[in-house]
């Protein structure tokens, strides 16, 4: 696979227009600036934080769906007058410049909702393009080279914001392949790359003569994707393909080392092994403090298999008493509706603070810091880290989420939304996609483990947009780089 090649003349040339562009646009915007006034009437004055909040939910439902990377000149033009709103509310100015801060964010956020419907139609392939190089860990694996199509990929999004569709939709092609390129390198480079070193490495370990099987099955599935991609280079099926590989490939290597240690084993040692393992794991899961040396190995697997539904039973009926309290729940919050509204707010304070209580109870302080915001409650995981540059969840680190589930079952809450920080170390695109893929890990724990609906929980990765402390010192960078927990207490 050719390098990413840039064609330095064209790149001169377009920037040359793109300059010219970008000043004629500016001095549209002056002029209709001038010509036009902000329309304040939109914006109930009556209850004027309430916009605010609004306005921030809307903001944050426009960057869950990307478009602040669709429209970012309009999407950046609402967050800085939110952000203005919001430390004029802070300094109890809510009148004025805010009612104006905040009729100019919401025509602004109007204006990005709208432009970012028009590129997600006409620039389409581009998006595709791009969110397959990001599934490829582009951004990780080549950081300039990608900052370049983002660079590309930003223009058309600036071409649809000044209206110029037809600019846009002629230049996609080009910034589709280059995101195309580099998701095939990195998939060639670095995940068949990485398969066919396990495949040759369990081949010099003699792998034919001890799991000839999986060695075939990974050979032939190294030999399809080539040919696969050879003929499509492009096509729908090339991730899947090899993901496929490299599972496959990381499963013959762990054949091999488990075959091969076996075989210096004498048989019965190796029976002894698997029924001592059997056993404590039959032990764990039922409870049994005896170990029973009167089954077969395949009694023991049917007896492991047996506590394992009777769990799945109970974990049902223990979803349906939820339910069913939910429900009585539901009753109560109606019947409480006849009460005075004072004294069901006073109620209802009196519930949350209990809650939170229980809540913080939960964790000591090295494990998370809990804070009320309103009617939310944050869970800031201070105890939870990720290894350098990965994703996945350490072991250690079950316990405290297993709190975050306590958490979740005291307040009853049935929305939540899993927050993923970096520091600024790095580049920004890599980060927001590293923040992205720890949030999901933490919210696939979540859901694989019965405490949140999946359609009731989300992720967004951050990245380093929202520091909590200066990203100046080793103290404050590792304070940033966290995981937010936001529960969604309906009281």
């Amino acid at each position: 696979m050719p390098n990413l090649i840039v064609n330095t003349t064209d790149d001169h040339m377009r920037h040359i227009n793109y300059a010219r562009l970008s000043c004629a646009w500016v001095l549209l915007l002056g002029l209709f600036g001038c010509a036009t006034s902000v329309d304040v009437s939109q914006v109930n004055i009556n209850n004027p934080l309430n916009e605010l909040k609004m306005l921030k939910e809307n903001l944050q439902k426009a960057r869950q769906e990307h478009v602040s990377v669709l429209s970012p000149r309009w999407f950046k033009t609402a967050s800085q007058n939110i952000n203005k709103a919001n430390k004029l509310s802070s300094d109890g100015n809510t009148a004025g410049d805010f009612v104006t801060a905040i009729a100019t964010a919401k025509q602004a956020l109007n204006r990005a909702n709208h432009f970012a419907k028009v590129a997600a139609v006409e620039i389409a392939p581009a998006i595709a393009a791009r969110d397959a190089a990001i599934k490829a860990r582009v951004p990780e694996l080549y950081p300039s080279e990608f900052e370049i199509a983002e660079q590309r990929f930003s223009d058309l999004a600036r071409y649809i914001e000044q209206d110029s569709v037809k600019t846009a939709r002629n230049e996609t092609r080009q910034v589709q392949s280059r995101y195309q390129e580099l998701k095939i390198r990195a998939i060639k480079e670095h995940k068949m790359g990485d398969a066919r070193k396990l495949i040759k490495m369990a081949e010099k370990q003699s792998a034919h003569r001890y799991v000839p099987t999986t060695l075939d099955v990974a050979k032939k599935k190294l030999k399809a994707t080539d040919e696969y991609i050879e003929k499509k280079p492009h096509g729908p099926d090339v991730q899947r393909r090899a993901d496929d590989l490299l599972k496959a490939a990381r499963h013959l290597k762990i054949a091999m080392d488990t075959v091969s240690a076996w075989s210096r084993l004498k048989l019965e040692d190796v029976f002894v092994s698997m029924e001592d393992r059997i056993i404590s794991i039959q032990k764990l899961a039922s409870g049994a403090k005896d170990r029973n040396m009167n089954q077969s190995l395949e009694e023991h697997f049917h007896t492991i298999e047996e506590n394992i539904k009777s769990r799945l039973e109970s974990q049902k009926f223990l979803n349906e008493e939820v339910t069913r309290l939910q429900g009585e729940l539901k009753v109560a919050n109606k019947e409480m509706k006849s009460l005075s509204e004072v004294k069901r707010k006073r109620q209802e304070e009196q519930k949350f603070q209990a809650k939170f209580q229980r809540v913080a109870e939960l964790f000591n302080p090295n494990e998370a810091e809990i804070y009320r915001q309103g009617t939310t409650l944050l869970v800031r995981l201070k105890g939870m880290n990720f290894e350098v540059g990965k994703s996945y969840i350490l072991p250690h680190h079950y316990p405290i989420l297993n709190k975050v589930q306590k958490a979740i079952r005291i307040f009853g809450t049935q929305r939540a939304v899993i927050e993923g920080h970096t520091d600024s170390t790095g580049g920004t695109a890599q980060n927001k996609v590293l923040s992205q893929q720890r949030a999901d890990a933490v919210m696939a724990y979540l859901v694989n483990n019965g405490a949140m609906d999946p359609n009731n929980i989300t992720s967004i990765g951050y990245g380093p947009d929202k520091p909590i402390a200066p990203n100046t010192s080793n103290a404050g960078r590792k304070l940033n780089r966290r995981i937010d927990v936001v529960l969604l207490v309906d009281n």
